[in-house]
């Protein structure tokens, strides 16, 4: 019986140290595929996604839709009140470092227009000074009657060369928080490279699908198989050091007992 107990004992810190440090998860990846048709994406899909004013389930959230798909047989459509936000961590913290690859399919019919944005703080309070937006694209704005990229403090691209209407798109970011630096490329062409904190943190906290603040702006974009890639293993946190000690130390005094339990 001391002989289970101990075994029990051992597999159970063993388990631990695949969980110690992770209370929460990393998004991966979506496609909605394993989503009905109509369904609403924040509510359906809540551990990481949610609405900007946390309203799941209402005019501000994307619906599912089999209009359009690059995976079938469903995407995501933002258009109307939309405006989805993707927690990149569950726990809904940020990144302060670290080296990621976002990347995600986007479908603009012609006559509308598309929007997402990449963020480096996002608090959903409401209060919009606590916000900070990182990155912008604009596909087929018709308040300006071009697409184009905001990024950084001030930073603005034209992108109408790398851009098509009517088909789907590869969207690809690279943030590195260690190097700072970030990369975007469309359909495999690199687009740009620039300083992420230059819109003022260096941090990566969520993605943002939404129709924009603009009249004339009339958005309707379709998202798929969005990914999310961690490029990097994070460090184990120093205050866990102890515990991974304690278990090595364990499995050494009576790893020979789990041997005779099977011998």
């Amino acid at each position: 019986m001391k002989k289970i107990y101990k075994f029990g004992l051992i597999m159970f810190m063993l388990t631990r140290i695949t969980s110690v440090g992770n209370c929460q998860t990393v998004f991966s990846a979506e496609n909605f595929d394993a989503l009905s048709n109509g369904d609403y994406v924040a509510q359906e899909l809540s551990t990481h996604w949610d609405t900007w004013n946390s309203n799941p389930g209402t005019s501000e959230d994307g619906r599912v839709s089999n209009t359009y798909s690059n995976s079938s047989p469903n995407s995501m459509k933002i258009a109307d009140n939309s405006d989805v936000v993707l927690y990149f961590k569950s726990d809904q913290t940020s990144f302060s470092s670290g080296s990621f690859l976002y990347r995600h399919e986007m479908y603009v019919p012609s006559g509308r227009g598309g929007y997402f944005n990449l963020m480096a703080d996002y608090d959903n309070s409401g209060a919009m000074e606590d916000n900070t937006w990182a990155f912008e694209g604009h596909v087929n704005a018709m308040d300006v009657g071009a697409s184009y990229i905001q990024y950084g403090y001030g930073g603005f691209l034209n992108i109408d060369s790398y851009v098509s209407l009517d088909t789907w798109m590869l969207w690809e970011i690279a943030v590195n928080l260690d190097t700072d630096e970030a990369t975007l490329w469309i359909d495999g062409s690199e687009v740009v490279t620039w300083t992420w904190s230059d819109c003022g943190l260096l941090n990566l906290h969520i993605a943002d699908y939404s129709i924009v603040n603009s009249p004339d702006y009339e958005v309707e974009a379709y998202f798929d198989d969005v990914e999310f890639e961690q490029l990097d293993e994070p460090d184990i946190p120093l205050s866990n050091w102890a515990l991974y000690l304690s278990i090595v130390l364990i499995a050494a005094v009576f790893g020979w007992r789990i041997i005779r339990l099977y011998r």
